[in-house]
């Protein structure tokens, strides 16, 4: 396992001090958040029917797609990069608190997306054991190309500043979630 806190905030493990514990509930309000909807009305209430279904249509805590918990998330964030799950809750708290707070904010995404490509891939793999070799090949192939990709645009629209973290893993996020539908949307085995 790597050590990612040079990547999120330039320290060491000695460097770091631990938090305060923090509540999670910040993180689990995080976990589902989506654009709010508008509704366009003639009349200045709209029925409650209405509003329900809006909230269910257009929620992903409720759609049929697998959703990682938020405790599988934070999880798997702590073990791929190394930080404390004290120290992520703070971070993960207020995302808007600091560069590293955004960075590390940013790779709970990238965490979560992956953790939902896993789980269709091995959906996929369940339904149609034949496919497993192929599969697994092109989406490690797609991986290496995606986190080349991903690294160089960073690079590329921000240099070695401090954006650069968030920007990738922004990307990444964007790209699992693609991947993850077209897998989802394959029919047969990928040549």
């Amino acid at each position: 396992m790597h050590d990612l806190r040079g990547f999120f905030f330039g320290l060491t493990k000695q460097e770091s001090k631990a938090p305060t514990p923090t509540i999670l509930s910040a993180i689990q309000a995080a976990a589902c958040m989506r654009p709010s909807v508008r509704i366009s009305c003639a009349t200045k209430r709209p029925s409650i029917a209405l509003l329900v279904a809006l909230v269910f249509a257009n929620s992903s805590c409720f759609s049929a797609q697998y959703q990682p918990s938020v405790q599988e998330v934070l999880a798997a964030l702590e073990k791929r990069s190394g930080i404390p799950e004290t120290e992520l809750q703070l971070l993960l708290g207020k995302c808007d608190a600091s560069q590293s707070a955004m960075n590390i904010c940013a790779y709970r995404d990238v965490v979560a997306a992956d953790l939902v490509l896993q789980h269709t891939v091995a959906r996929k793999i369940e339904q149609s054991p034949g496919c497993k070799a192929s599969l697994e090949a092109s989406t490690a192939r797609w991986a290496s190309d995606r986190a080349r990709g991903c690294k160089q645009g960073a690079a590329k629209d921000y240099g070695s500043g401090s954006l650069a973290p968030m920007a990738e893993s922004m990307c990444m996020t964007h790209e699992l979630e693609q991947m993850t539908k077209r897998i989802e949307r394959q029919r047969s085995c990928a040549r």
